[in-house]
């Protein structure tokens, strides 16, 4: 009878007799014992039904008229409005939660000092949000085909961290998740059965509840989070799969950033050891000046994430719950009548809006973040190859893609300044070049440009990029309206170890032309002098 009465959305009074009838009607047996009179009102809340409320009497068939039924109504849309609102709130709350517990897992990328350390922050930033007492964090390794427990916290199974060897052959809970992809919520019949269905055995202690999701990475799934409970059936419901899962991707991004970061700082430990070494101390601080360049594109990429986490909405959000709180006592009247009240569900509506915006801000800044610590690492690795190969490898490119990714990469630089930048890209063949290498010459071009026009007024800095082909050779010209290049140290900007800059080594132009000598290109520079601006032109040839 309730659930039909949610359905007509209709006000219902039944006799026993008709209550009776209704489920003869429907071929059903009538559930529970029937009442002498059911009233049932259904719950509206702006046109839309989210419940029903109903009332009945086992002794007395005339209990309720006319004006019990009017009351029950209204009783019912003041009751509909206030589950519908504290439904809202807890909506909020919950999102307030996740988004501080987003903000603290990016934070710990850059705060915790390794991989261990950051998933401690991981872990105390999920208990926030969800019951992870009962917590592990298990990574894949598809060469080796293990299954590696990285991190748990668990109440009663001390084996958990005993990585599983034959993972893809095994009777894994979590490695099924990490093979399918995809969120298990399992019950502990449930993960009796699909262990039975692998032909194993189950491994570990077997849980009331279990919850696993995947952690997928850029290209991959890097493994899966898991949380369980020992004693409590169903412990976990659709809002704890909902958090976990919108929490994963900023996990897998955080395991995926820090490893990077680990693995560059191993990197360059052993590249200037080596250096050092072989007597190629000029090689290292070569590669050090690239990465340098980087690094300051990076620097500025966090101070804007810095800049955006000091401005958050979450702040605002802060005091709109406080001025909620400190009239929850006359809500009604603070809502209906106090100007301050109407402005606060206005701000309540559009918040949503707001943090989504924020949120995606953050993400676009991190995965530049990102594909910069992957052009470290890929500078790095190349000055390694080419030291280690008797020739040097090369591949087709296409010039215009890459200098669409210097770009994006220094865009938050260049922007900064108010560097209004023009492209005029004319249609060009590949060329046969070592990426990373010409790569970091557009940067280093790019950079250097930058720098040359801090002392022009803002509304006059240009920065001019094009392309075009001329019979077999491709030429990439970058522009600036900086401070220009006098006559006399256009013969020696190229010189190794020569600068204008102060506390500068001299080695950026150097290598940008060691390494465009290496792809059989070349690169020159021509300005009408100082503060007339400069323009560098590179030269590759075309792969026939």
């Amino acid at each position: 009878l309730t659930a039909e009465l949610i359905r007509s959305g209709t006000l219902v009074l039944l006799t026993k007799e008709e209550q009776l009838r209704h489920a003869r009607n429907r071929g059903q047996e009538f559930p529970g014992t029937p009442s002498e009179l059911w009233l049932g009102v259904p719950l509206k809340v702006k046109n839309e039904i989210i419940g029903a409320m109903v009332t009945q009497s086992y002794k007395d068939s005339n209990l309720y008229g006319e004006k019990e039924v009017a009351l029950l109504v209204s009783v019912s849309d003041q009751t509909a409005i206030a589950i519908e609102r504290k439904q809202s709130e807890e909506k909020l709350r919950l999102r307030e939660l996740l988004i501080t517990s987003l903000y603290q897992i990016s934070n710990a990328i850059h705060t915790a000092s390794n991989l261990n350390q950051l998933y401690r922050s991981i872990h105390e930033s999920l208990m926030n949000i969800i019951d992870a007492r009962n917590f592990s964090i298990a990574l894949y390794d598809n060469e080796k085909d293990l299954l590696h427990f990285k991190y748990t916290s668990d109440e009663i199974d001390t084996n958990i961290l005993r990585p599983v060897e034959n993972a893809s052959k095994s009777s894994s809970l979590t490695y099924e998740v990490i093979r399918q992809g995809k969120t298990f919520l399992l019950s502990d019949k449930d993960q009796l059965d699909l262990v039975e269905k692998r032909n194993g055995k189950l491994l570990g202690v077997l849980s009331k509840s279990w919850l696993g999701v995947p952690l997928k990475g850029k290209n991959e799934i890097l493994g899966a989070v898991v949380i369980q409970d020992y004693s409590v059936y169903n412990r976990y419901k659709k809002r704890d799969i909902e958090l976990l899962t919108s929490v994963s991707g900023q996990i897998a991004f955080a395991i995926e950033h820090k490893r990077a970061e680990t693995e560059l700082a191993a990197a360059q430990k052993e590249l200037i050891e080596k250096a050092h070494k072989a007597g190629m101390a000029d090689i290292a601080n070569g590669t050090l000046h690239n990465v340098g360049n980087i690094l300051n594109s990076i620097k500025i990429s966090t101070d804007i994430l810095a800049d955006t986490n000091r401005k958050t909405q979450v702040t605002s959000l802060n005091k709109a719950n406080d001025l909620l709180q400190e009239n929850m006592n006359s809500l009604d009247e603070f809502i209906g009548k106090d100007p301050k009240g109407k402005k606060l569900m206005e701000y309540y509506l559009k918040i949503g809006g707001f943090l989504n915006k924020e949120q995606e801000q953050m993400r676009n800044h991190l995965d530049r973040l990102n594909e910069k610590i992957d052009l470290i690492n890929r500078v790095i690795l190349d000055q390694q190859k080419s030291y280690s190969e008797t020739s040097p490898m090369f591949d087709e490119h296409n010039v215009k893609e890459i200098v669409s990714d210097v770009l994006e990469m220094q865009s938050e630089s260049l922007d900064q300044l108010g560097i209004n930048v023009n492209r005029k890209f004319a249609k060009a063949p590949k060329v046969l070049v070592q990426k990373t290498k010409l790569v970091h010459v557009i940067d280093n071009l790019v950079n250097n440009a930058r720098e040359a026009m801090l002392n022009t007024p803002e509304k006059e800095r240009k920065l001019i990029v094009s392309l075009k082909q001329s019979n077999n050779r491709v030429y990439l010209k970058i522009s600036d309206t900086g401070e220009g290049i006098s006559e006399q140290n256009l013969k020696k900007i190229f010189i190794h170890g020569f600068s204008t800059k102060k506390n500068r080594n001299g080695f950026g132009l150097h290598n940008s032309a060691n390494f465009l000598s290496e792809m059989n290109g070349k690169i020159w520079a021509e300005s009408e002098g100082e503060n007339k601006g400069a323009e560098f032109i590179i030269e590759l040839p075309i792969k026939r």
